[in-house]
């Protein structure tokens, strides 16, 4: 089974962000051209600010292992079926044992929960 990573926006810490993308762009002042002769060196500023940016955002917004859900692994689809079945026979025991007494039955969800 493959697990997917992502990153939530929402969770980022911008302080650190803001922090990591100074120290980034402060170490690489030095190798971004004053003048732009052409256009490599216009690629080259591009790409290390870039870089700076995609750096710091992995720093400060760690990744995620995207979860199963509200689900239980364990649960599947034969429980499904046997579960719906008992529905089905306790239904129809609650509904033959009204009409025989003519009163409803009162905490079955507690008492079979006991048992």
């Amino acid at each position: 089974m493959e697990t997917n990573t992502y990153r939530n926006l929402r969770l980022t810490n911008w302080a650190l962000y803001n922090e990591e993308l100074d120290d980034r762009l402060e170490t690489s002042v030095q190798s971004i051209p004053t003048e732009y002769k052409s256009i490599e060196d216009i690629e080259k500023t591009l790409t290390i600010i870039n870089d700076s940016l995609m750096s710091a955002y992995e720093k400060s917004c760690p990744l995620k292992k995207e979860g199963m859900g509200k689900g239980t692994p364990w649960w599947n689809r034969r429980l499904s079926l046997l579960q719906s079945g008992l529905r089905k026979l306790f239904n129809r025991a609650k509904t033959l044992r009204k009409l025989e007494t003519g009163k409803p039955i009162k905490n079955t969800g507690k008492s079979l929960r006991k048992n």
